[in-house]
């Protein structure tokens, strides 16, 4: 199977994580990349490049990490841009009866779109590169049980 960028001509054969590795790397900003430096403003695309981050630039060896960080996604449609496609109209459509979303709920396959079409992560990050959207990541805590949220921000600061 072939995974076409849904931004760019790049093209992988691999397993999927390569295309998404290489979407946030190349077509996500730094500041909502999935690993971010907790000392500086860098954000990374793979753990193992925030681990070679700390290493190199703030003389720190990361732990290995065993449980997940959840992030919430506070999301507002942006009524101004319409897609053109039937899944990503179901996306937005969808944005407006579920403002609020986290990362857990997505990885539980708890949001289903259209019917057998289940919410991604970077679903969310792409109708926000087309402005389909306007994205508010907020963090959550570390999942086991309860979770420990976070107010979400304002949607204008």
């Amino acid at each position: 199977m072939v995974h076409q960028c849904p931004q760019c001509s790049y093209r992988s054969t691999g397993p999927k994580i390569q295309l998404t590795n290489h979407i946030n790397a190349k077509h996500v900003v730094e500041a909502e990349r999935p690993y971010q430096c907790q000392r500086c403003t860098r954000g990374f695309a793979q753990r193992a490049h925030l681990e070679k981050h700390m290493a190199r630039v703030h003389d720190e060896v990361m732990e290995r990490r065993t449980k997940a960080i959840c992030v919430g996604y506070q999301i507002e449609v942006a009524l101004n841009v319409q897609p053109r496609t039937k899944k990503t109209r179901a996306r937005q459509s969808y944005y407006t009866r579920h403002p609020t979303i986290t990362s857990s709920q997505i990885n539980n396959k708890e949001h289903e779109y259209l019917p057998g079409l289940y919410l991604k992560t970077h679903d969310i990050h792409y109708d926000a590169a087309k402005h389909f959207i306007v994205l508010r990541k907020y963090p959550m805590g570390i999942i086991e049980g309860e979770l420990s949220a976070l107010a979400p921000p304002a949607l204008y600061p």
